[in-house]
């Protein structure tokens, strides 16, 4: 799973009511950026972040890693680019840390009957709050815990920061292409093959 939360410390009091519109400005943004990526499942917002869900359809444990990471990854750059935009605009950006975790969670609906409300509980729901929050403390974008690295560590790229507990996502691992010594050689054309003989 995937969460984005606000990393700043609290604005001093004259800049809270700016600090709370922007805020709510781009969470909105994460929650719509979440929504278009494939396989998230979004739980209710919060006051300071979002949180998605995915493989809740059955997809192996990698698979829905692998769609979770590429969430957090893209979802950290438009967060970039839209306090970039802010910053030009001469408003100030609340900056996001975001977690990625991987586990069991327990899956459901809440509230009432005519407006039900999804969300999931559990260790790694947690786990990728905290971890979205330790952006700050580490200087980084997108942390994921021991899991999660294990799971993605063969497509994707991670820096461990406290020793095996703690690791960066810093992107996603080269495609690797393997050349075929007979395609595009010019070594046989078939066209030139000498005629059968019978």
């Amino acid at each position: 799973m995937v969460a984005c939360r606000v990393i700043d410390p609290l604005p001093p009091a004259h800049q809270a009511a700016a600090q709370a519109e922007t805020l709510g400005h781009l969470v909105a943004e994460a929650m719509a950026f979440l929504r278009r990526q494939p396989g998230a499942v979004l739980d209710l917002p919060a006051a300071d972040g979002a949180r998605a869900f995915f493989g809740l359809g059955g997809n192996d444990a990698a698979a829905s890693l692998a769609a979770a990471a590429e969430a957090a990854l893209a979802l950290a750059r438009h967060l970039q680019e839209e306090a970039s935009l802010l910053a030009a605009a001469g408003r100030p950006a609340p900056k996001f840390g975001v977690g990625l975790s991987s586990g069991m969670l327990s899956a459901g609906l809440l509230g009432r009957a005519e407006a039900p409300c999804f969300t999931a509980f559990g260790p790694p729901a947690e786990q990728s709050r905290q971890l979205a929050s330790l952006n700050a403390r580490h200087g980084t974008c997108v942390l994921a815990g021991r899991r999660a690295a294990q799971l993605g560590r063969d497509r994707f790229e991670f820096r461990a920061i406290e020793g095996d507990s703690l690791h960066e996502l810093t992107g996603a691992r080269p495609v690797e292409t393997h050349d075929d010594p007979l395609v595009g050689s010019g070594d046989l054309d078939l066209h030139d093959s000498p005629p059968a003989r019978g």
